[in-house]
């Protein structure tokens, strides 16, 4: 019950406010006449309070804008260094890239050439076993009751030295 009036009389109060012609608050501000001031009812000490407090509040007012003017000052000069810093590692990291660029393509040449190289030295040792190989068969027929036991095990030892330690 308590509820319903509540919300009954809030909508009550909704509805005047929604329907007064005249709006609540003052859409334009009201023009300051200094003729209609009275100024005897200010003493003279209460006018210089006023005008040392207004001087007090330009004062503070001229501080605080030096102040952001210091402050505006320090950001430039903070921006500037700032963009300084940027740019020379910007340079550095340029030059970085390009002395690692060209190491990287020198390595990538050292490996074509080692790769070649080992190729070479591949084809080399087969050869070299081949060769080998016909020594120890040459080995195996001179020698006419253990030659074939030489040659082999001749045979196995040189190729094993050629493939593991060439």
């Amino acid at each position: 019950m308590k509820e319903t009036i509540c919300l009954l009389s809030i909508w009550v109060g909704l509805a005047i406010i929604c329907a007064s012609p005249t709006p609540l608050v003052e859409s334009t501000p009201t023009p300051f006449d200094v003729s209609k001031i009275d100024f005897s009812q200010f003493s003279e000490v209460d006018m210089k309070a006023t005008e040392e407090h207004r001087d007090q509040l330009k004062k503070k007012l001229k501080a605080t804008l030096e102040q952001q003017a210091s402050v505006v000052t320090d950001q430039s000069s903070t921006l500037a260094d700032v963009k300084k810093a940027n740019d020379e590692t910007r340079k550095n990291f340029d030059e970085y890239r390009i002395v690692s660029e060209a190491q990287i393509a020198k390595g990538n040449k050292a490996i074509v050439v080692v790769e070649h190289l080992l190729k070479k030295l591949h084809l080399a040792k087969w050869i070299l076993c081949g060769v080998w190989l016909g020594f120890c068969g040459l080995v195996a027929l001179k020698i006419p009751s253990i030659g074939l036991y030489v040659g082999g095990g001749l045979a196995i030892a040189g190729i094993s030295y050629i493939w593991i330690w060439l």
